[in-house]
């Protein structure tokens, strides 16, 4: 078998290497010498099973030995979903594909929903769309998942008791009848729907003087439309184009995060403004000032940490130093002043072709700068559109809830329509909303949940998911986009917000489907029938879009001096999992692991470790686990418990915590209950209360995930000052998918500066071996690029990394591998990197062995007889297809889509907190992140993401190992699992270096809901118990494309086939396809200089490769930053 090196980590220590180090959490620098918390494998891979015990285990035996005699009489259980009557339109086995969008924050965001006989299943983005929605965000990926949610709202209910939609009907004409003495007032969700505005229209014409009042908890997107509007007069919507973008500049603009509007634009635009295809290729620039890490700033090529406070400081001095506005009061590291003179510099350099973006939890003054000094650039036409919406004016949304709370409470509103809302959740407790909803006489709530709204309300009317209804509404650049069902909806009561709007303006019920035709009967004309299925067809109405606006000279707002900075900040944002609790009660979304922290199921208090030191609060890290203090948070007389997190990279002074926690939902859905030898019901986390919390009979919560600190916000901001924070309690369970399965000493990542990668494209070939004196070189190669695991150590050294590809085997024919097979032993036991331009010539180490020494040192099971070389595998028809993938590191940002979307193509189950915590999270995708800095531990680290799924490996460890030959090799080059024949020993996860392989403790779907399964994809087998299971690059669309060509005859197209990840994935950083087919784009990107294999010098031959992230920075600020800072100063106006 393949023998892996022992990492110890004393040997694998870093003192004596070079350059920077790669290290994932501070609990490693920590750590006691003798390295027992640094283990490989998490605790939980070796347990028995956490519901099993001795007790346990003889009751299971005597009850077997009891019911043996019993075998010939039990039958299957199982649970299928057949037809009543087969639909003509549908064939079994054959997906159909319907273009719809999906409602997000204000706007839609368009997809293509793939349908199995009648089931919506996944959702992909629609390429065709004019927005340009290539990809996803996690969010549309999870919202299939919503729609089985057997939690949701079945039946009305009024005064909390069940009651039927003809009574709702019946209370809708009764109201109507009273128009003339009703003091109606609606609270809706942000929409831009054009059928809704209708209903709108018809409501304020039924009812004199309605109040319609939008709301988004956290403000949505206020601060955007209010800057705007400070800045030109009226509420434009700014879109970027980054790809013409010379020098970005965020201000606290997390631009890619899928929470942020223009998404999946602002990522594809940043990542072809990154793409490097040789060293003469040129990068944009990006900074990134922050009051957090986010994905942006682990992206950017600056990042300066700073207190959202003093941002808008920041931004005047800013605008100060390129002529726009006047600096405001506020002292200056050098650090910061440096940066902002550089960053002056290079906008200034880059004029039109600079974009400086603010983010939402800045104040609109912010905004307002921004644009200003986008128009001193001359960037307005070139980076920055501004469209013209239509809308005069903006309100804010806060403000205009608390006049309408204040109505309420003066008894001057006597009905209230609470639609898509739940402001007894989530408004701000100031407000007295939840108080002054008792003095309404009557009210409605409309919402998929029986959430916290839901149960208070005197009417709840359950809603229609929306690949259940007929609707539409606009995208982000405004296009006109239709919102049609896949499915009817799964509960008779379930209604759309246009039905429930029209029914209570006309007292007439109608489909959503007639309402929708009829608003675009009149804006598409005649012929409309022909134009009605185009539409259906594409999802959208070409030449749609807004208008770019003509705009005077910005106005300038004045920016206040920054708060003091004793007094601690509490940032309030939207959780880039759950939003403000959209997704709480998708476990999709709960197991995603935060982009940053890597944590689950959970929210916390984020401080940095001096904030941290300062309260007397820890994070610790015991046996592969983190137990955190917990904290109660005070702010305005609200007050919140919640665990800390210590997070390298955030400002002083500073607490961010995030909203859609803390949920308590009512659910009328039985648990399940198990025989006392069975312990799924223990691990089923739909067993109980709701996945996100339930409610008792008394009122008080039951097993709530996290904490609701949405009241706690202030009225009209993000930001507030002066909060008080004191310790409670300690030892609280964090659990995170980030730190277990440690690589630690390996080298795992490659980076570089442009500057660099331009001297030598090659420097991915220079890494750090892990364990000293195992044959490797004392000398590494050349260039100044750096690779590194968590504790790189030893002598530096080449790992292998193959650089020019032609002539090593991908256009070879059948069964080529992506290195040569005489090359690559020789490489990988020298240590050493190949020949520049293929010629096989080394450029660092020496030789220190004859080839039989180094192939003792490394083995090779293959070497012989490798598959590839066997006739059974020639003769096979899957043969001619040879299957590889790149992933970039230069545009992959870490959004998380391409795990959500693997979890719903390959139906990877969600295991719950306490399995997590013990290693056993099933994803078969992780984006590893590494903390970058001169010395590990650093308190200000830069950041890099790597995907890891299954290399794929030529010499694949695992294969050698497996005892059935459940792991094998298939024609087409690929590493498959055959789950019949696995049997459990788990012997091809100890012997994967990659840490990929995931084991079934536990039949996790055994107790699934009915309504979750309907989600599952037919064309993959759901993993029982005991099985392994991985990454198979999403075989099932493999063969089906395979099938498909060879039934019509034909060759596959060079990139016909696409994984589930390289689909989701917004910035194209995976790549996949034939390296047999030369015309196919992974030939090409295999072909990149930044080309390396992870791990390539245990010479498993991955079939996986990666491009190595190269860095864009500013040498003059690189240069002063190096030396010592001196005294604080302000910087100077231009």
């Amino acid at each position: 078998m393949i023998e892996l090196d022992v990492v110890d980590p004393e040997t694998a220590d870093r003192e004596d290497a070079e350059g920077p180090t790669f290290w994932r959490h501070w609990s490693e620098s920590d750590a006691e010498t003798d390295g027992n918390d640094l283990i490989e494998f998490a605790p939980g891979d070796s347990e028995p099973p956490s519901g099993a015990s001795r007790r346990q285990f003889l009751q299971l035996m005597g009850a077997a030995m009891a019911m043996a005699g019993l075998a010939g009489c039990r039958r299957p259980e199982e649970k299928i979903l057949p037809y009543a009557e087969n639909p003509e339109t549908v064939m079994p086995g054959v997906a159909d594909y319907y273009a719809t969008a999906m409602p997000f924050r204000g706007v839609v965001r368009p997809v293509v929903a793939k349908s199995n006989e009648g089931r919506p299943t996944k959702i992909e983005g629609n390429g065709d769309h004019p927005v340009g929605q290539k990809g996803t965000s996690p969010f549309e990926q999870a919202s299939v998942l919503n729609l089985y949610d057997p939690d949701r709202s079945r039946v009305v209910r009024q005064g909390g008791v069940p009651a039927s939609w003809d009574d709702f009907v019946a209370f809708c004409r009764r109201i109507g009848t009273e128009a003339e003495q009703r003091q109606v007032a609606v609270l809706v969700e942000d929409t831009d729907s054009p059928t809704v505005q209708a209903m709108r229209r018809r409501m304020e014409d039924r009812f004199p003087g309605l109040r319609w009042v939008s709301y988004a908890p956290g403000a949505g997107h206020d601060a955007r439309r209010l800057g705007m509007q400070q800045a030109f007069g009226r509420p434009l919507r700014p879109r970027y184009a980054l790809d013409e973008a010379e020098t970005i500049v965020s201000l606290d603009a997390n631009f890619l995060d899928g929470r942020s509007h223009g998404f999946v634009r602002n990522s594809s635009g940043f990542a072809e403004g990154r793409r490097l295809e040789d060293a003469d290729g040129t990068m944009s620039r990006l900074y990134t000032i922050e009051s957090r890490y986010s994905t942006t700033g682990g992206a950017s090529d600056h990042r300066l940490s700073m207190r959202a406070g003093r941002i808008p400081a920041f931004a005047a001095a800013l605008g100060a130093e390129l002529g726009v506005g006047d600096a405001a009061e506020a002292s200056w590291s050098e650090k910061e002043r440096l940066h902002a003179r550089e960053i002056a510099r290079d906008l200034r350099e880059a004029g039109a072709n600079g974009v400086v973006m603010a983010g939402d939890s800045q104040p609109p003054a912010v905004h307002a700068l921004a644009m200003a000094i986008n128009q001193q650039l001359g960037a307005l036409g070139t980076t920055v559109m501004l469209l013209d919406t239509g809308q005069e004016e903006a309100r804010p949304q806060d403000e205009a809830l608390a006049d309408l709370t204040a109505s309420m409470r003066a008894g001057e509103i006597d009905t209230l329509f609470m639609l898509g809302t739940n402001p007894v959740y989530d408004a701000p407790a100031e407000t007295g909303f939840a108080d002054a909803l008792a003095n309404v006489q009557e009210t409605v709530h409309l919402g998929r949940l029986r959430n916290e709204t839901a149960q208070v309300a005197d009417w709840h009317v359950p809603r229609t998911h929306y690949l259940e209804q007929w609707g539409d509404g606009r995208a982000y650049d405004g296009t006109l986009s239709v919102i049609q069902p896949l499915i009817r909806p799964l509960y008779d009561d379930a209604h759309s917000l246009i039905e429930v709007l029209n029914l209570a303006a006309t007292g007439v019920e109608a489909s959503g489907y007639d309402l929708v035709r009829e608003q675009w009967r009149a804006r598409l004309g005649e012929p409309f029938r022909e134009q009605w299925r185009q539409v259906l067809h594409d999802g959208y109405v070409d030449n749609t879009g807004y208008e770019t606006a003509s705009v005077g000279q910005a106005a300038v707002p004045s920016v206040e001096a920054p708060g003091a900075a004793d007094d601690l900040e509490v940032v309030f944002r939207a959780d880039p999992k759950l939003l403000a609790g959209r997704f709480s009660n998708n476990p999709w979304m709960q197991e995603l692991p935060d982009p940053i922290t890597k944590i689950v199921w959970d929210n916390v208090a984020v401080m940095s470790r001096a904030t941290a030191e300062e309260l007397g609060v820890t994070v610790d890290r015991r046996e592969g686990s983190f137990y955190a203090d917990r904290v109660e948070l005070s702010l305005n007389g609200q007050a919140v418990e919640l665990p800390v997190w210590v997070q390298p990279g955030y400002p002083d002074g500073s607490i961010g915590v995030t909203m859609g926690y803390g949920r308590t939902l009512d659910s009328t859905r039985e648990s399940e209950s198990t025989p006392f030898w069975d312990t799924s019901d223990e691990t089923n986390i739909y067993n109980g209360a709701p996945v996100a919390g339930g409610v008792a009979g008394s009122g008080d919560g039951v097993d709530v995930v996290g904490a609701n600190v949405a009241p706690m916000r202030p009225v009209g901001g993000r930001v507030a000052a002066g909060a008080e924070v004191s310790k409670v309690g300690s030892d609280y369970l964090i659990a995170t998918t980030q730190e277990e399965g440690t690589m630690q000493g390996r080298p795992i990542v490659r980076w570089a500066t442009l500057e660099e990668f331009k001297d030598d494209p090659y420097f991915v070939n220079e890494s750090q071996p892990p364990v000293p004196s195992v044959g490797h070189g004392d000398e590494g190669g050349h260039g100044g690029g750096h690779g590194g695991g968590e504790q790189s150590g030893g002598e530096q050294g080449g790992d292998g990394a193959a650089h020019d590809v032609s002539g090593h085997g991908l256009d070879a024919g059948p069964g080529a591998d992506a290195h040569a097979a005489e090359s690559m032993p020789e490489q990988a036991a020298q240590g050493e990197s190949g020949g520049h331009g293929g010629d096989g010539a080394a450029h660092g180490g020496e030789q220190e062995a004859p080839a039989g020494q180094r192939q003792r040192d490394y083995p090779m099971p293959w070497q012989e007889n490798h598959p590839t070389e066997q006739p059974e595998f020639k003769d096979n028809p899957y043969y001619g297809n040879q299957w590889g993938m790149t992933v970039d590191l230069n545009t992959c940002t870490g959004c998380n889509a391409c795990i959500v979307a693997c979890t719903s193509e390959n139906n990877v189950q969600v295991v719950g907190k306490d399995e997590v915590s013990k290693g056993r999270h099933m994803y078969w995708i992780r984006n590893d992140r590494y903390y970058v800095s001169e010395e590990e531990g650093g308190d200000d680290p830069e950041m890099l993401m790597q995907t890891v799924m299954c290399q794929h490996c030529e010499n694949a460890p695992c294969e050698a190992v497996c005892p059935v030959a459940a792991t094998v090799h298939s024609p087409d080059g690929t590493n498959q699992m055959v789950y019949n024949r696995c049997i459990g020993t788990r012997y091809c996860q100890n012997n994967c270096p990659y840490k990929v392989r995931r084991f079934n403790f536990y039949d996790w779907t055994k107790t699934l809901p009915t309504e979750v399964q309907m989600a599952q994809n037919p064309d993959v087998t759901v993993r029982n118990r005991g099985v392994m299971e991985k990454c198979t690059w999403c075989v099932q669309r493999i063969r089906k494309g395979q099938q498909q060509a060879d039934n019509e005859n034909r060759d596959l197209g060079p990139n016909e086939i696409e994984t589930a990840c390289q689909e989701a994935c917004p910035t194209d950083a995976i790549t996949f396809g034939d390296l047999n087919n030369p015309e196919s784009d992974v030939v090409h990107e295999k072909q990149n200089p930044r080309r390396y294999e992870l791990l390539s010098y245990l010479n498993t031959k991955p079939r996986l490769s990666y491009l190595g992230r190269v860095r864009n920075t500013n040498p003059r600020l690189e240069e002063a930053l190096s030396s010592e800072p001196t005294a604080d100063a302000a910087p100077a106006s231009a």
